[in-house]
């Protein structure tokens, strides 16, 4: 049986749509979202390959890099 932990967040996102028309035109001003994530993580053994808390960690400071802060 596959063995994994598991870790649940939540993170704040803003952003902008420039181009929005219409009935949604408000939507190019900046906004924000809340974005809930579920994680998993392949372990091989009972005593934690990672810490839990770490590996949660790990997830949201990737995230900060890879979509950091969007200016509008």
């Amino acid at each position: 049986m596959k063995k994994v932990i598991v870790v649940t967040f939540r993170m704040e996102g803003f952003h902008c749509w420039p181009n929005a028309k219409g009935d949604v035109s408000y939507l190019k001003d900046r906004h924000r979202h809340m974005f809930h994530f579920r994680c998993e993580k392949e372990v091989k053994h009972n005593e934690r390959d990672i810490e839990i808390i770490t590996f949660k960690r790990e997830i949201q400071s990737y995230l900060v890099k890879k979509f950091g802060n969007v200016t509008c």
